[in-house]
């Protein structure tokens, strides 16, 4: 008799740790998904979870407005990039590849350095082929988590974020952003 009482504790025990695992396990997953629906849309990579961005626009160092609005181009590209970043200088020749790309596709380009001091000097190579915006929106900014240098987003032509990118591009990242390109092209006809 006693060993069916003593089996019987044990199942209890063993149910009852089984329910304690399943809703830690919940609540865990509760808390995943919380979190990823606060996040930006720099994080998601699918078009479908894309917010259509106002274009970005602000003021160059002379303090002339620069507005970009909606032009019927292919798409466009921002660089968050400042001269004194060193990340952005060893970054410099796989970003210059994929610039050319942008260029040869019909992007227009636009780097936005994070403060004025940040800001490349007119005719740097750097910035050849681009608008530099030294001034922009501080929600446009976080609308993006723009917080570290080297950044680098694409959009469509009517503002959809197609690519994101933080950090030094590698040759993985150039075949993912030739792929959002190409993605891009199939979609705009």
């Amino acid at each position: 008799m006693r060993d069916w009482r003593e089996q019987a504790k044990h199942a209890a025990y063993l149910v009852l740790s089984m329910i304690v695992v399943a809703d830690v396990a919940l609540f865990a997953g509760a808390i995943v998904a919380r979190h990823a629906t606060n996040m930006s849309p720099l994080y998601f990579s699918s078009s479908s979870y894309a917010l259509v961005s106002a274009p970005v626009d602000g003021y160059s160092a002379a303090s002339t407005k620069i507005a970009v609005g909606f032009a019927p181009t292919r798409g466009w590209a921002v660089r968050y990039a400042s001269q004194t970043c060193e990340y952005c200088r060893a970054d410099e020749p796989q970003w210059s590849r994929l610039k050319s790309r942008l260029l040869e596709n019909g992007y227009r380009i636009y780097v936005i350095p994070p403060n004025a001091q940040g800001a490349y000097p007119e005719g740097a190579s750097a910035i050849f082929g681009t608008t530099q915006i030294p001034y922009v929106s501080v929600g446009w900014i976080k609308q993006y988590r723009l917080v570290g240098t080297p950044t680098t987003l694409l959009f469509n032509g009517s503002g959809k974020m197609i690519w994101a990118h933080l950090g030094e591009i590698s040759r993985f990242d150039q075949e993912s952003a030739s792929v959002a390109l190409e993605w891009n092209k199939i979609r705009a006809w």
